[in-house]
Parts: C-alpha cells; sequence; structure tokens
C-alpha cells in the first residue's frame, strides 16, 4: 500500500548549469520518465501540460538545482513527456536537460518501433538530448530478434531510470503489471526497489532503496478500432497528479522527508551558487583543493569524466572546510562563553569588590544569551549538519575518483551509509547523480599510469593523513587531559589549603570571623571554583570535538591504509591494473565505512551551549 499526496505546481525560471570540471557545477535533480508505448489521443494535451506543471513546480520549489530527465525516448508517452519537459528548458542548455539511456544501438532499437513518425519524432528530440548506449547492452543485432531479449534490454533500461532518479513520473493507467518490462513494472521498482538481476547482490541488512512517484492517469490508446478501453479516463481536463510514497519498514518515509532529501541538495547548490559568487577566492581555493588531490600535470591526463567528478570533489571539499571551520570557532567561543561567565557571576557572589558592581552580575546572563544566539543561528544554518554531510559527500567522491582511475566500475552508492536511510539519503542521491553525469555513455577503463596515481596520490596521502591525524587527535586529548587533571586538583588543593588556613586561624589563634572572612579568602574561592570549571570545560570540549575516539578510528584506517600500501608494492610493476582491483575495491569500501562511522560519531555530539560545563 502506498501514501498519496497531491502537489501544486506553479513556474519560476530555471538556473543555467556551469561546468563540472571548473568545480562549480550544482548536483542535478534527476527525473525519470516512464509510460505507455499509445496513449488515448484525447488525453495527450493533458498529460502533456501535467507533465509542465511538474516541471515548472519542480523549478519553483528548487530554483538552483537543474533538472535532468532520463528518459528512453521509447514511442508514446517517453517522447511526449521529453517534449514537455524539453518547453520549460531554455534552448541554450537543453543538451544538459535530457539525458537518454538506450537498452540497445539506436538503429537497432528504431528497428522495433512500430510506427514511423515515433521514429522521426525520436530523431528530432535526439539533437537535443544526450544518447549514450545502456551499460552493458550487446551490440550485436541479432541478438534482439529474440523478442525475450529485447524484453529484458527494455527491463534493464526502465530498472536503470528507476535507479538513477529522485523523482519517477509515470504517465500510467494505474493498473497492475502483466510483464517485466512495462510501465507498472517501473513504477514498482521505484516504489518497492529494484529486483536482481538488475542491481548488486545486497547484504541482509542493506535498505532498500525506492522513491517516489508522480501519478499522472494515462489512459492507453484502444487496441481496435472502436474499442472503449480506458474511455472512462479520457475526458479532457480529468488528468490527475497523484504522488505515490514507497513503504519503507526502516523508517516513518513521509512527504516531509521526501521533501527533506531534496531540500538538502538545494541547499548544497544554494551554498555552492554562494561561494563561487566570490569569482577570484572560489578560483583559488578550487585550485589548491584540486592540487591537494592530484597535482595539475597529473590530471591533465586524466579522462574528461574524472576530471568532472574532480571537480565536484573540489567544490564540495571547500564547502566542508568553511563550515568546519565556522563550526570549530563556534565551538571553542561556546566554552569560553560558558566559563566566563560562570567567572563573572563567582566575581559577583564571592569576591566583595565585585559585589559594588551590578554589571559583573548582569555580563553573567549577557553572555549565557550571546552563546545561546550563537548557537542557536549555528544551527539554523545548519553550520554543523552540513560540515558533516559535505564531508562525507567528498569523502565518497574520492573514493569514486579513485575507482574510476583504476577501472573500477562499482557504484559508489551501493557501498556507502548502507544501513542509513532519511538525512544521509541525499549524499548517495547526489554521488550516484554526479557519477551519471560525469560518465554516461562512457567505457570505464584505467586510467594511464592508475597504478602510480593510486599509489601515490591516495594510499601514500591518506596513511599521512590519518598519522597526523591520529598523533594530532592522540596529544590534544592527552594534553586536555593532563591540563584539565592539573585544573582539577590545584583548585581542590586551594580548597583544602584555604579550609586549613581558616580552620588553624580560628581554632590556634582564636580569631573570630564575625565581620566576615578576609579579602584574599574571597580570591581563593573564586580560583576553587573557577580551576574545576576550566576543568570540566577542557574534558567537555575534548569530548565534544570525540578526540578520543577519533583517534582510535584514524589509527585503525592509519593501519588498513599502511597494510593496503604492504599489498600493493608485494605486486609486479607491470601486473595488469585489474589484478589488483580487489585491494583497491576493498581498501574503498573501508574507506567508506570509516567515514559512514565518523560522520554517525559527531552527529551524536551536536553543537549546543556546554550547559553542564
Amino acid at each position: 500500500m502506498t501514501t498519496t499526496v497531491t502537489k501544486p505546481a506553479a513556474a519560476k525560471p530555471m538556473v543555467e548549469i556551469p561546468g563540472m570540471e571548473t568545480g562549480n557545477a550544482p548536483i542535478p535533480l534527476v527525473i525519470g520518465v516512464t509510460g505507455h508505448l499509445a496513449i488515448h489521443p484525447a488525453a495527450q494535451e493533458d498529460v502533456r501540460k501535467q507533465v509542465i506543471a511538474i516541471i515548472k513546480g519542480l523549478q519553483k520549489d528548487y530554483p538552483h538545482t537543474p533538472l535532468l530527465v532520463l528518459s528512453p525516448l521509447a514511442q508514446g508517452a517517453d517522447q511526449l513527456a521529453a517534449e514537455a519537459a524539453l518547453s520549460c528548458f531554455d534552448r541554450s542548455d537543453r543538451l544538459d536537460r535530457l539525458w537518454v539511456p538506450l537498452p540497445m544501438p539506436e538503429n537497432t532499437y528504431l528497428n522495433y518501433f512500430e510506427q514511423d513518425d515515433a521514429k522521426k519524432r525520436f530523431t528530432s528530440i535526439k539533437t537535443r538530448a544526450h544518447i549514450f548506449n545502456l551499460p552493458g547492452a550487446p551490440e550485436n543485432a541479432d541478438y534482439y530478434k529474440d523478442q525475450a531479449n529485447r524484453d529484458k534490454q527494455y527491463a534493464a533500461v526502465g530498472a536503470f531510470i528507476a535507479r538513477h532518479s529522485q523523482i519517477l513520473i509515470a504517465l500510467w493507467d494505474g493498473k497492475p503489471p502483466n510483464s517485466k518490462c512495462g510501465t507498472a513494472s517501473v513504477v514498482q521498482y521505484q516504489l518497492k526497489g529494484i529486483p536482481p538481476p538488475f542491481r548488486p547482490a545486497m547484504a541482509p541488512l542493506d535498505i532498500v532503496e525506492n522513491g517516489p512517484v508522480y501519478h499522472v492517469l494515462t489512459p492507453r490508446a484502444p487496441v481496435s478500432t472502436g474499442s472503449e478501453a480506458d474511455d472512462n479516463n479520457v475526458s479532457p481536463g480529468t488528468r490527475t497528479l497523484t504522488i505515490l510514497l514507497p513503504e519503507r519498514e526502516e523508517v516513518d518515509y513521509s512527504w516531509e522527508s521526501y521533501i527533506r532529501v531534496l531540500r538538502h541538495i538545494e541547499n548544497y547548490n544554494a551554498d555552492l551558487a554562494h561561494a563561487a559568487g566570490k569569482k577570484k577566492a572560489w578560483v583559488k581555493k578550487v585550485a589548491k583543493s584540486a592540487d591537494r588531490l592530484l597535482p595539475a600535470k597529473e590530471r591533465e591526463q586524466l579522462p574528461g569524466a574524472i576530471k568532472k567528478m574532480i571537480g565536484a570533489y573540489n567544490a564540495t571539499d571547500i564547502l566542508a572546510q568553511s563550515n568546519q571551520s565556522v563550526r570549530l570557532h563556534v565551538t571553542t567561543a561556546l566554552f569560553i562563553a560558558a566559563t566566563l561567565g560562570l567567572l563573572a557571576l563567582e566575581c559577583f557572589n564571592d569576591v566583595h569588590f565585585f559585589n559594588s558592581y551590578p554589571i559583573m552580575l548582569a555580563a553573567y546572563p549577557l553572555i549565557l544569551f550571546a552563546a545561546v544566539i550563537a548557537a542557536f543561528m549555528t544551527k539554523r544554518k545548519r553550520i554543523d549538519a552540513k560540515h558533516l554531510d559535505y564531508r562525507a559527500l567528498a569523502e565518497g567522491l574520492r573514493v569514486l575518483i579513485f575507482w574510476r582511475i583504476a577501472g573500477i566500475p562499482d557504484d559508489i552508492a551501493d557501498h556507502y551509509l548502507r544501513k542509513q536511510q532519511g538525512v544521509l539519503e541525499w549524499i548517495r542521491y547526489s554521488l550516484r547523480t554526479i557519477d551519471l553525469f560525469s560518465s554516461a555513455g562512457q567505457a570505464i577503463t584505467a586510467a594511464p599510469g592508475g597504478r602510480h596515481l593510486v599509489a601515490e596520490y591516495w594510499l601514500k596521502p591518506q596513511a599521512d593523513f590519518f598519522t597526523k591525524k591520529s598523533q594530532n587527535n592522540h596529544r590534544g586529548h592527552s594534553r586536555r587531559d593532563i591540563v584539565a587533571r592539573s585544573l582539577f586538583f590545584t583548585g581542590l588543593a586551594i580548597a583544602l589549603g584555604v579550609s586549613g588556613v581558616l580552620l588553624y586561624q580560628q581554632i590556634a589563634k582564636n580569631i573570630e570571623f564575625n565581620r566576615g572572612l578576609p579579602e584574599w579568602v574571597d580570591y581563593s574561592i573564586v580560583l576553587m571554583t573557577l580551576f574545576p570549571a576550566i576543568a570540566a570545560a577542557q574534558v567537555g570540549y575534548a569530548e565534544k570535538l570525540a578526540m578520543a575516539a577519533q583517534a582510535r578510528q584514524y589509527q585503525r584506517m592509519l593501519y588498513i591504509y599502511r597494510r593496503a600500501r604492504r599489498e600493493l608494492n608485494k605486486k609486479r610493476p607491470n601486473i595488469d591494473i585489474s589484478d589488483i582491483h580487489p585491494l583497491l575495491t576493498d581498501l574503498g569500501k573501508e574507506a567508506l565505512m570509516e567515514n559512514g562511522d565518523w560522520v554517525l560519531l559527531h552527529r551524536e555530539r551536536p553543537l549546543e551551549v556546554p550547559i553542564g560545563g
């Protein structure tokens, strides 16, 4: 059973898609299309208007996010929807908007079109589209003479569209499937997940990937002259749009949760547009990020698809670093503010000199109020979450880039954050979309010098990174632990010392403190209170940054990268790179798992005022 939601649509001009290699290309929203081969003539105009309304509604809701329409341009609904979608875009960027995966070579595909008009329509539309053959589609035309083989490829292209689409537009009569390659089957792929053999093997606990369907009620054309099949749905103006949401056992999947996924992509694109708007600074940052990944002379030799992935990595890496810097500064400021607020309160309460200065009392709520506002604004802008999400996306892209350099064709999204749905789902969507947008239709083969690039610019830098980070986190945690213990015992020593002196003066010297304690005692009380508070802040700061946990995690990854380098060095220099695919695939999976754990570790420590400190 599916959930249905009705969504109104409206129009707004779209943004253009800049080049991916320059590092300022937004992540597209992929809209798949499926539909009947023959639509009732009386319904076609209404269906066309519905498709336009859907496209323009998405343009309005996500103005920074380009739309990418994915359709095999089969006769009937596919072609109608493609023409309707293209009418919503400026002609200058249409080549980036319609992508056409073919289930078989083009000439063979057209031979099985039943109508000459459909062939002409295909030829007309393809001039405004990017055409590519479905990966793994046989080239031999004789293979497709068997209807079963054709149906297998039709089902495969339907599964491909469902797998790569965040939204599926279904021009469908709503009837259950009667074959594995029809419109109803593609709808089921989107709502319930793609079955074997059209997807890689899944682990028992892996989530099922699925998504919403924008169902436009669409009657088929009569199968024969005078047939009244579906005539009950053909009255002009009766085409209804229903949004079907998939059932998920793991989470409560609702319209709002679906919107949040799309909103994350829109926010990323908006942040990218804002950052890239500062052109001079952006160019410098992109160059610096690219050089950290691969030197310019090495990048120049890479295929265009990998260069586009590097551009996406650069953009995401810059955004992650920017948010990380803000997060670190705000976290530090919050702990300092909490300590200063406590200091002001203690001085007013315990130091006679400050009793006549109400500003010291006012400083306590003012400082904490400022801290709360800073934390609220940071949370409202999602600085903390963006840092984690963008870093997760960047690290996924790092693995994707080096897998493609080595000629490993695996879909990165099949191995990343596989146990999580909801807020992290947009990262898998984005990785799959970037991979599609970068390399669709291109054979995945190892780049020249792939082994050298992998060894020198993936394994070695990552081993060095984890060495440095492990040491820094271990030293930082140890240093703060020593400082915290020293401050705590210093405060305790002051308390014991002051107590001892006062008791000695009262008992041995018979001094009475009827007029209050000496002024030096007031300052001592402030110190004996403040030092343990600072110690607690030091411990809380280290815990907030997860220093100890990160040190252990980084140490584990350091050992993994070192082992990978040793295993790679054992191989003969002239060995075929495909022979080390298992090693690099396993390493990539470990890297993805580690980064997923890192994201979840920090999500458990959100940015907030240290009330307990």
